[in-house]
């Protein structure tokens, strides 16, 4: 249980971003770059970002976390996308990175009742 609680704002993120929102825009986006450039490198990286700092601040370092995501982010581009969008797990593994620090620095400036 201590997991599902652990994870379940960071999975929802992931799920969205990854797997829900791209088939909505794929048809409301008639330009496929625009789609690429809008989630690819916008949506997803801001997901990431964001999830990746509240999990620091309310848990410290976590690998599970960083392991969960790309994995759903793989699946997704088996899924959603083609192959050719593997790379962009470069970017995420950045973005999360500097989220890690960043919500490590907040960890210790505020402390977290968790």
């Amino acid at each position: 249980m201590d997991f599902v609680k652990k994870y379940w704002v960071p999975v929802v993120l992931y799920l969205v971003a990854f797997f829900i929102l791209p088939p909505i825009m794929i048809r409301q986006i008639d330009d496929g770059f625009g789609l690429v450039i809008i989630n690819l490198i916008f949506i997803n990286s801001i997901t990431v970002f964001f999830s990746t700092c509240y999990v620091t601040y309310k848990f410290g370092l976590d690998w599970l976390h960083l392991i969960m995501m790309a994995l759903l982010f793989l699946i997704s581009c088996f899924v959603v996308w083609n192959s050719s969008a593997i790379g962009y797990l470069i970017l995420y593994t950045i973005v999360y990175g500097l989220a890690l620090l960043i919500g490590y620095f907040f960890r210790k400036i505020i402390p977290s009742h968790t």
